[in-house]
């Protein structure tokens, strides 16, 4: 199975819709970077290695809440978090992390996107 396989069928497992937005949004502006989230990211580096996908998700969600500003990313790492098993209290456990080491704003921006799901 080839890397943007593989990218595509976890992508619908984590977030359903996810592939066929970044095809429809992504795509026609930037077939590279489109290339890149599906082959690189999906298909290869959240697949591959020792650690769980869940807990490179929980690795990304630290990052970009650390980063600040990445709303419609969080979004989708969020979903792609619960539905690949990790829970809410997790979740609140990264966002207490990142408001130590990030700042508190970058925390309670975490808090309040995690609250917005309802699993």
């Amino acid at each position: 199975m080839s890397k943007s396989e593989k990218g595509k069928l976890l992508l619908d497992e984590l977030s359903p819709g996810a592939y066929e937005d970044l095809e429809s949004q992504l795509k026609p502006i930037s077939p590279s970077l489109f290339a890149t989230v599906v082959e690189n990211c999906y298909g290869d580096v959240m697949q591959n290695g020792a650690e769980k996908t869940s807990t490179k998700q929980m690795v990304v969600i630290a990052i970009l809440a650390a980063q600040g500003g990445n709303i419609v990313q969080l979004d989708k790492h969020i979903e792609a978090a619960l539905n690949s098993g990790i829970s809410k209290e997790q979740l609140v456990e990264i966002a207490n992390v990142v408001a130590v080491y990030s700042g508190v704003q970058n925390g309670l921006n975490l808090i309040k996107k995690i609250s917005s799901f309802s699993n």
